[in-house]
């Protein structure tokens, strides 16, 4: 008798922690209350489980681990029968990691921690391993992507949307590869509706409720009518996946399953239940060498390219709140080393608020405004935690002594940063001087009289990787002199001219290199030029996307020096331009300040603009005289990219692409890259006289509410606030090198732009620390084990060239082993003059364990 079609029945529903609804707590609007993500992921593992009970073949999922862990912090008696479950193999938390977050506004360690710090979680609290990647709803994916996976002991994955892997396997950027086939679905649940708020009690919780606040039983997920049978008999399977968003389960779907059973092999599974299919398990084994035509190589994209942009301020202070976390860990490692408590709970509360606040409708800014609300609240308490953790390893790396100023590095890489810090003293002035006695450039002493407080900012030059640069504070009764007025608008450092008219920038000369970096053709460097952008958060909609610079509405205003600081400064006001209708009644006004320091070989440019416009883009023009090719930064790596035809539905990418801290033109003996702080979005053009358009996109005011109105489920109109209107402030900069960019600096100068240094009253002790002694390898975190006080060194190859690397161990190195990411499956490695060496891949990200005695 020949063997039934395998029909696998899915229950895991597709939950976004935040987009119409907050994610943690219920929010208002015309009187009527809108339950919380979190409650409903409650109600939705609840009656799961009581459905679970009843019957021992039901199996169901949770697709993230943010998931479980909320479920069990207001449950946490039920911990014990998920476990059970869970090691019976009918409860799953796919692998999403903590959650499903960007995978192309994020730094690659934020990558890395989001799958360790979810996975790990599971397996410690569940007692299961996860073995099955999920990106569903990612709007793109990072090439490095199929690393990290790997590292993390992910074979498999699943659930690519928007740029689908168009193959069976997929190849990142250092040659590993992750299977994304999968059984093929045969239909899906059919979509009832988005809870609106309870008729009865407007969503405040009533008898006709069960105060839950929803109708849930007008709402619960249909199984499919229209079946795909002859799919399912040519592949001898298929899957039911009961997986809308916010859908309740359905216990009908039990009936429903015994009576297919008379013609189909119907089981209830777990996504991972597919691998026992044969065909799926031989293509899985030969991951590490797929056949040849049936790979895609390198990443998933573009798509959705208006969350690059929207509400801005979720990219930037991402960012910011990346490295200062980064910077924390890194000193708590080194505190450690000096016998001080590692900061444990303080450092894993951070992480995952962070990553919270990287989901793909988060960062993305695809959300209603009070869901930016209450993002924007968790600001507050990432900062509280990094600053915790951070400000007692400091205590412990820094002894009192008067009138030193300790600074910090807490990067792989030598930094030359300007720092600011508050003195007690009475004192009206002060000079700094470095360890040899000479005078460092001074740009800002202010006195605070009534709290006897002095600020000094100055510049701290090479400050070593995990080490630190010891300055003296010499005070004075004068005060520092403001700078001189330049005769014509001119300022230049040791590196750099920049020459400006009455309009703004018109060139920037590379003294080092002879040759003008940027030089004005149809926009002006650093020429703000408005964009028509009719869109939604998610993409730009019309093709229509007339620009205007705004260099006639531009006036240079003052330019001066003081000490080692050279700046200039332009004010801009949008008036009404009757011959541009499309930009009629946009707000748009403020100050661009450009600056040269002593020292620092960049040209930095900061922008305070007042925005209050609809369907518009703002970018900053930067005009090469020459053409080559687009490379950008992305997470733990760099791309060349090719300009592409835009694409103008919900999903679509205008052109433009993401970059991680830079992006940029290269040739064979030179570059010019664009700096920024929280900036992801990109787009290089050749001009239409020669020569390249770099553009930055600052700002987007998205007025088409696509997925945020859908007045089928309910209508809720709290969405204003993606208009983004208000104050803003930009950070961006502009450097050269005499090579491509692999053979550069970029890495490490795009690391230091972004990276504070910490400048601290006293003197700093620091421990002999790792240190990575190859020039194409960068250590990119520095931690202490998540389960032990192992120190814990995160390495990237960044230039994409491999070979040995050598690593300078900190003192009491005991052992050291070369582990995954997961920080297993360990490789020792031989300890020779306090060093270690190995081999590293172009691209690879590495991991090393050591064990202190």
């Amino acid at each position: 008798m020949p063997k039934k079609p395998v029909l696998y029945i899915i229950t895991n529903n597709h939950f976004d922690p935040t987009w119409r609804r907050c994610w943690n707590r219920r929010f208002t609007d015309r009187g009527r209350s809108f339950v919380s993500y979190a409650e409903l992921e409650d109600y939705y593992l609840t009656d799961n489980l009581a459905i679970a009970r009843k019957n021992p073949e039901y199996k169901f999922e949770a697709e993230s681990t943010v998931v479980a862990r909320m479920f069990l912090q207001r449950h946490p008696a039920r911990l014990a029968e998920l476990r059970r479950l869970a090691k019976a193999r009918r409860f799953a938390v796919t692998g999403a990691g903590d959650n499903i977050v960007d995978a192309n506004m994020i730094l690659g360690e934020s990558l890395v921690r989001n799958f360790v710090t979810g996975l790990l979680w599971v397996e410690d609290t569940l007692g299961v391993p996860v073995k099955l990647g999920v990106r569903n709803d990612g709007f793109g994916n990072s090439a490095q992507l199929p690393q990290i996976f790997r590292g993390c002991e992910i074979p498999w994955v699943t659930g690519f949307s928007y740029s689908p892997c168009p193959k069976n396997y997929w190849r990142g950027l250092d040659g590993s590869s992750i299977c994304t086939a999968t059984v093929p679905p045969i239909g899906w649940a059919a979509e009832a509706r988005k809870y609106p708020p309870c008729e009865h009690c407007q969503g405040k919780g009533c008898r006709k409720c069960a105060d839950r606040g929803i109708n849930s039983d007008a709402g619960r997920a249909v199984f499919p009518e229209n079946l795909n049978l002859k799919l399912l008999r040519q592949r001898g399977c298929g899957a039911v996946m009961m997986q809308y968003e916010e859908n309740l389960p359905n216990p009908n779907v039990i009936q429903k399953a015994r009576e297919l059973r008379r013609t189909f092999d119907v089981r209830f599974a777990i996504e991972e239940d597919f691998a026992a299919q044969p065909w799926l398990q031989k293509m899985i084994a030969r991951v590490d060498t797929p056949p040849r035509g049936d790979v895609h190589a390198v990443e998933l994209n573009p798509n959705n390219s208006g969350t690059w942009v929207t509400r801005i301020k979720l990219k930037q202070e991402c960012r910011r709140q990346e490295y200062a976390l980064l910077s924390a860990e890194s000193l708590a490692a080194l505190a450690r080393l000096k016998g001080s408590k590692y900061p444990r709970k303080e450092l894993a509360a951070a992480w995952q608020t962070l990553l919270f606040t990287m989901f793909h409708d988060a960062i993305t800014a695809t959300h209603v405004d009070a869901a930016y609300d209450e993002l924007r609240e968790m600001w507050n308490e990432i900062d509280g935690q990094t600053g915790l953790a951070g400000n007692k390893a400091t205590k412990a790396l820094v002894a009192p002594k008067k009138n030193t100023i300790s600074v910090i590095n807490t990067t792989g890489g030598r930094a030359t940063r300007v720092v600011s810090i508050m003195l007690k003293s009475s004192a009206r002035a002060a000079s700094v001087k470095d360890e040899a006695g000479n005078t460092v450039p001074q740009y800002h002493a202010v006195p605070y009289a009534p709290k006897k407080m002095l600020e000094v900012s100055f510049l701290a030059k090479d400050v070593p990787a995990f080490g630190a640069r010891t300055f003296t504070v010499v005070p004075s009764k004068g005060r520092l002199e403001e700078g001189m007025q330049p005769a014509r608008p001119v300022i230049e450092n040791q590196r750099f001219r920049v020459t400006a008219d009455a309009h703004g920038v018109t060139a920037i000369y590379d003294k080092k290199h002879r040759r003008n970096i940027l030089e004005g053709g149809t926009y002006r460097p650093g020429e703000l030029v408005l964009e028509r952008d009719t869109g939604s958060p998610w993409a730009t909609l019309e093709p229509d996307c007339s620009r205007q610079g705004m260099a006639a509405w531009t006036q240079f205003r003052n330019a001066g020096v003081l000490d080692g600081r050279w700046t200039m400064s332009f004010e801009f006001n949008l008036p009404y331009m009757p011959h541009a209708p499309w930009a009629r009644g946009w707000l748009v006004k403020g100050w661009t300040w450009v600056s040269l320091h002593e020292g620092i070989d960049r040209v930095e440019f900061w922008t305070r603009v007042h925005w209050d416009t609809h369907n518009a883009r703002l970018r900053a023009a930067f005009p090469i005289p020459a053409r080559g090719e687009h490379v950008y930064g992305i997470p733990y790596g760099m791309l060349e990219r090719k300009p592409y035809k835009p694409t103008y539905d919900w999903t679509g990418a205008n052109g433009d692409w993401p970059a991680i801290n830079w992006a940029g033109l290269q040739s064979k003996d030179s570059s010019v890259a664009l700096l920024n702080k929280g900036l992801p979005s990109y787009r290089l053009e050749n001009a239409p006289a020669g020569g390249t358009n770099m553009f930055l996109s600052l700002l987007r005011s998205p007025a088409v509410p696509t997925y945020l109105h859908e007045p089928n489920f309910y209508s809720m109109t709290a969405y204003d606030g993606m208009r983004d209107a208000g104050n803003h402030v930009f950070e961006y900069a502009i450097t050269a090198y005499d090579a491509p960019f692999a053979e550069s600096s970029v890495v490490n100068d795009s690391e230091s732009y972004n990276t504070e240094l910490i400048a601290v009253e006293g003197l700093a002790e620091i421990p002999q620390a790792p240190q990575c002694e190859s020039d194409h390898v960068r250590i990119s975190a520095l931690k202490c084990a998540e389960h032990n006080d192992d120190l814990i060194v995160r390495l990237w190859e960044y230039r994409g060239k491999g070979g040995e690397v050598s690593v300078r161990l900190p003192e009491r190195a005991a052992r050291v082993s070369k582990v995954n990411l997961l920080e297993r499956q360990p490789e020792p490695l031989e300890i020779h003059a306090g060093r270690v060496r190995f081999a590293m891949r172009p691209w690879e990200i590495a991991t090393l364990r050591i064990e202190i005695s």
